[in-house]
């Protein structure tokens, strides 16, 4: 068999290809891509047994990457996350793979054992059920804090601020969580809810936001006590998201 990791983090696909290299002989090759559309490419191009697919990726989340796969050339498919009990439930359900970050080696060698002996094809079905009931979910995200994955409700988000390849994520119950990813992966995953780039390297839940300075070139000041500086380009826009809430 063959096998392509698909995950948009180099050091954790290279550590789960070492895992599977170690782990389970039945693969002739390991492929490891960090760019979803490098991906599409590949399977389109070549026979790849199994993917084993992370879910949240920055430009194409796993959900979407399997919706753009041709069905007549779908790999079995063994989802990588850390999504919690809930998303759990759902794979479960629906009989789709998925191994829990971080990967034990045991339930790895389980996971391609259920992939070997599966019909071709027999998991298509239950995939797509799986990935409309975990969408419905839409509130939770996933933070990978070190060798942790947080689950948070995005409700409890206040604000988060970008500091090169880092984020750090300011809670309602006064936890912070530093993520290994850029503010831009996760403006673009929330900006579509209540979220608002006020700065370069801030983004705020505009649902803590208690009021707006125009004082000392314009801050936020939140619910929390934090400030916040907010961009003149970026005034009117706040201004008119505020209005709107």
């Amino acid at each position: 068999m063959t096998a392509l990791i698909l995950d948009d983090e180099r050091i954790p696909a290279e550590l789960l290809q070492d895992l599977i290299s170690e782990h389970c002989s039945d693969f002739e090759r390991v492929g490891v891509c960090t760019d979803p559309q490098q991906a599409l490419t590949l399977i389109d191009q070549e026979t790849i047994d199994v993917l084993f697919l992370d879910i949240e990726m920055p430009e194409m989340d796993g959900f979407e990457f399997i919706e753009n796969l041709d069905r007549s050339k779908m790999p079995s498919i063994i989802f990588t996350t850390a999504f919690d009990k809930y998303a759990v439930k759902a794979f479960e359900k629906n009989a789709v793979h998925y191994l829990l970050k971080p990967i034990d080696p045991q339930l790895l060698k389980e996971a391609v054992g259920r992939i070997k002996h599966q019909d071709e094809g027999s998991s298509s079905e239950g995939l797509f059920t799986a990935v409309k009931q975990i969408r419905d979910l839409g509130d939770r995200i996933t933070i990978a804090e070190g060798p942790d994955y947080h689950i948070v409700s995005v409700a409890d988000i206040v604000r988060i601020e970008g500091s090169g390849s880092y984020s750090t994520f300011y809670l309602a119950d006064e936890r912070k969580l530093t993520a290994s990813k850029r503010l831009n992966h996760y403006d673009e995953r929330l900006s579509k809810q209540v979220f608002f780039r006020s700065h370069q390297s801030h983004l705020v839940n505009l649902n803590f936001v208690q009021r707006y300075s125009k004082s000392d070139g314009g801050y936020l000041v939140m619910k929390t006590g934090h400030t916040v500086p907010l961009s003149k380009r970026n005034r009117d826009g706040l201004l008119n998201r505020l209005s709107n809430l």
